[in-house]
């Protein structure tokens, strides 16, 4: 049985971001953006430049909506979802998500959940998590 993350959950965003230079991302309402300011560096292919980034979500609301500042564009990204918190026999307390919904102002935006807590870990090669896909 997977006990889930033992810490804060986050989530994975890939994103295409073009020619654009990323200059800050800052989540609504946070208490603290320090979690934005390390963020992995470009990765640059033949065909498009992207960033990945491993983002928190809050656990003391139904959704998160994190902004996006680019040099010549400002884009949302919300992600809502219904919080599960409980008991699991051999885990103790667990966190978990379901239901996991993206909107946003990017052209193109994918979201894909598996839950963190379970028997997840046939789907890709991944255990359970948040996987997001997002293109300018």
């Amino acid at each position: 049985m997977e006990c889930g993350p033992q810490r804060e959950l986050t989530f994975s965003l890939s994103i295409n971001v073009a020619d654009n230079k990323l200059n800050k991302i800052t989540a609504l309402g946070a208490l603290n953006n320090d979690a934005f300011v390390n963020l992995r560096d470009s990765i640059t292919t033949e065909f498009r430049d992207y960033r990945e980034f491993q983002l928190p979500i809050s656990l003391n609301a139904d959704q998160t909506t994190y902004i996006f500042d680019f040099e010549n564009r400002t884009d949302t990204l919300t992600l809502s979802y219904e919080r599960l918190f409980y008991h699991q026999e051999g885990c103790g307390f667990v966190v978990d998500v379901d239901d996991v919904q993206g909107k946003s102002t990017f052209s193109y935006l994918h979201v894909t959940a598996i839950p963190f807590v379970g028997e997840s870990k046939g789907w890709g090669g991944h255990q359970g998590g948040i996987f997001v896909s997002a293109a300018l």
